[in-house]
């Protein structure tokens, strides 16, 4: 039986909330015109969604080991 790739969950989630964060980022021009509640409310739907697709790719990777690989060799680049 082959190991299973070992993820470091907490680093997968970190940085899944540092590309919502320089997504938005990107987004401040378009994010300047929206009233501050609105803007406060993508944020936080932004680094929801980033938690959601983390936590869906830490399930999968624990089930099937092709995901596994996946997720650590895209953490090696």
């Amino acid at each position: 039986m082959t190991d299973a790739p070992v993820i470091d969950a907490d680093a997968l989630r970190s940085h899944a909330q540092e590309i919502a964060t320089g997504r938005l980022l990107k987004a401040r021009g378009l994010l300047a015109v929206v009233a501050p509640d609105v803007r406060l409310a993508i944020e936080q739907a932004a680094h929801a969604v980033a938690a959601g697709v983390a936590e869906c790719l830490l399930q999968e990777a624990a089930k099937n080991t092709v995901v596994a690989g996946a997720v650590v060799a895209s953490d090696q680049d």
